[in-house]
């Protein structure tokens, strides 16, 4: 799937999220967000440059509760205001935080495959040093 934005194509999955994130602009999410009736304020701009500046410097989507907390600290709201605020991103946060993760595990399940197939000694060994040490 795909849109125009700016003279420019804009690709999309089956569910209306980015293939690319360098596709990404204001503009842009604003038109995704008017597609899903959603009209954006500073709340939602604020949510989203989080975790636009936490993805950048950990390459990671935050946790729920890592979220919160910053939210509350960033604006001095107490946590339960700032759960709040995050139920504005929910639906990104069921979808997005679950793709991302998906991604990672996959990486991590074809590494592992990799080196149970290709070096079966020592990924047992490993392994079990691994379990000693714990």
């Amino acid at each position: 799937m795909s849109f125009e934005y700016e003279g420019s194509t804009i690709e999309t999955d089956e569910n209306g999220y980015l293939v690319s994130l360098d596709d990404w602009s204001e503009g842009v999410a604003d038109k995704l967000a008017l597609d899903e009736d959603i009209e954006m304020n500073d709340q939602h701009w604020d949510i989203i440059n989080f975790l636009r500046d936490y993805y950048q410097e950990y390459q990671i989507a935050p946790a729920v509760k890592v979220l919160t907390k910053a939210i509350a600290k960033r604006n001095e709201i107490d946590k339960k205001e700032a759960s709040k605020i995050f139920d504005l991103v929910d639906k990104f946060a069921g979808y997005g935080f679950n793709k991302s993760h998906a991604a990672a595990y996959a990486l991590i399940s074809y590494q592992t495959a990799y080196l149970k197939a290709n070096f079966p000694h020592e990924f047992l060994t490993a392994t079990l040093n691994f379990s000693i040490d714990r």
